[in-house]
């Protein structure tokens, strides 16, 4: 037999499940304490896994085609004006070919150049510049992913099993 204290309690409940029910959902702040296995710790009081998380498409890494119609920059300017050191002796043996026989010695000039073409003034600079166009629809990777230190906005799902990562708050 219940008594009426036992009676209140439960009265108590059942209106508190009965406006629970009525919220189906609950803003909450996080921040990221791990990327690989991402957790995230909501408010100091708990810390989110993986498999409580849904993420949506602001807070993650992700390939998009764009149409582009692009030229890019002009770049490449090089100064080609070098000199090379040589330190030693070139010594030349030719003549008799006997073991032991006096060879002569004769001495051998030592040159080095470099062929360049292109555009060359008369610095030694070498205009290397150019520029390419591409178009058409291309593939590119959106960085987004959650990094370490990173503050959330979450919406906690009814009954509080899951939880959607909206996006990083900005503070302004």
């Amino acid at each position: 037999m219940l008594d009426t204290n036992d009676l209140l309690i439960s009265i108590k409940k059942a209106a508190k499940e009965a406006v629970d029910a009525g919220q189906p959902s609950d803003f909450s702040f996080g921040r990221v304490i791990s990327e690989r296995p991402l957790k995230i710790s909501v408010e100091q009081k708990m810390v989110l896994t993986s498999a409580q998380l849904v993420l949506t498409r602001n807070v993650t890494d992700y390939s998009m085609e764009m149409s582009v119609n692009h030229t890019t920059d002009n770049a490449l300017d090089v100064n080609m004006q070098h000199t090379h050191g040589f330190n030693g002796k070139i010594e030349v043996f030719s003549g008799k070919t006997d073991i032991g026989a006096n060879d002569e010695l004769h001495a051998h000039t030592y040159s080095h150049s470099h062929a360049l073409s292109g555009n060359i003034d008369n610095g030694n600079n070498v205009n290397l510049s150019h520029s390419h166009s591409y178009s058409g629809r291309k593939s590119f990777i959106v960085h987004n992913g959650l990094s370490v230190g990173d503050e959330v906005v979450l919406l906690k799902q009814k009954g509080g099993q899951k939880y959607l990562v909206l996006d990083r708050v900005v503070h302004v």
